[in-house]
């Protein structure tokens, strides 16, 4: 049995009994706690790293969160994520989902050293084009619909934005469209010489 606490304040646990504040008690073989924990974007947010124009992370998502592919972020060059917000990462198998992840983020680099280009990052308007992909592949489930860490609702004060592409493979398939789409969803920055060097 599954018992929602949010209306109802958990008043005491024994070894055989739980009791609610409805005056309500549960008999208990096990008791488990699903505590809020700020999914795919809390540890983001805690190293919120600053990027162009010296803006901060948090600066750039007061209300929402606007990755592209799930690794790479307007406004911050050079920074990839793996399993980050809009990705595929929980509804695909995580360790192949890494991998793959990691795949695209060295041939990017490869490509980015090939040209002597020391920076890249999406193209604009690109990541409001994959937040409408996120949302009609949610559309097709009821996830959009929970009060869960999916939507963000576990966190007091965080706003409701489905965080994961439900897209599963084909999420994964889209990153090997990339190469030929080219500079038109990442822009290379040819003033920024030599990738080891940028920041």
């Amino acid at each position: 049995m599954i018992v929602e606490v949010s209306a109802t304040e958990l008043r005491t646990e024994h070894s055989e009994h739980s009791e609610h504040s409805e005056h309500s008690e549960h008999p208990l073989d096990m008791l488990k706690f699903a505590i809020g924990f700020d999914a795919i974007t809390g540890a983001l947010k805690r190293i919120n790293p600053i990027g162009r124009g010296g803006i901060a992370q948090k600066q750039r998502w007061p209300k929402r969160f606007n990755p592209y592919l799930g690794m790479t972020i307007p406004g911050l060059p050079n920074l990839f994520m793996k399993h980050g917000p809009e990705s595929s990462c929980v509804v695909f198998n995580m360790s192949l989902g890494a991998e793959l992840d990691a795949d695209w983020i060295r041939d990017c680099i490869v490509h980015l050293r090939g040209y002597n280009f020391g920076a890249i990052e999406p193209a604009s308007g690109v990541d409001v084009a994959w937040a409408r992909d996120v949302e009609e592949a949610a559309s097709e489930t009821l996830f959009p619909k929970t009060e869960s860490w999916h939507t963000g609702a576990n966190m007091e004060g965080k706003h409701r934005q489905i965080a994961v592409h439900m897209g599963g493979p084909a999420c994964f398939e889209k990153l090997t469209q990339i190469p030929q789409a080219g500079c038109r969803v990442l822009v290379m920055d040819p003033t920024v010489k030599g990738l080891d060097s940028a920041v």
